[in-house]
């Protein structure tokens, strides 16, 4: 089987970068976001993710996180309208 490449759109791009300055995405959490984007899309070899695909998984991810740690769930909350709405 052939791996899947996951292409992000320059929105869903800058949107990922954007969680890892703000700090709720880390490299292992950015992974993660793809990992989710490419469960979608069994047996398929290329997809497009775009910022809404970005946006869905990435808030799996980050709220993920978030319940493993108490400062990060202030942070994100602050941040969530921001980032999610």
């Amino acid at each position: 089987m052939q791996p899947q490449i996951i292409r992000l759109t320059g929105q869903a791009h800058k949107f990922l970068n954007m969680l890892m300055d703000f700090g709720h995405l880390d490299d292992g959490g950015y992974q993660r976001v793809l990992a989710i984007v490419g469960s979608q899309f069994d047996n398929v070899t290329e997809v497009t993710c775009d910022i809404a695909l970005a946006r869905r998984a990435a808030a799996v991810v980050v709220s993920q996180a978030a319940e493993d740690d108490a400062f990060g769930q202030g942070l994100l909350r602050e941040d969530w309208p921001l980032l999610f709405s």
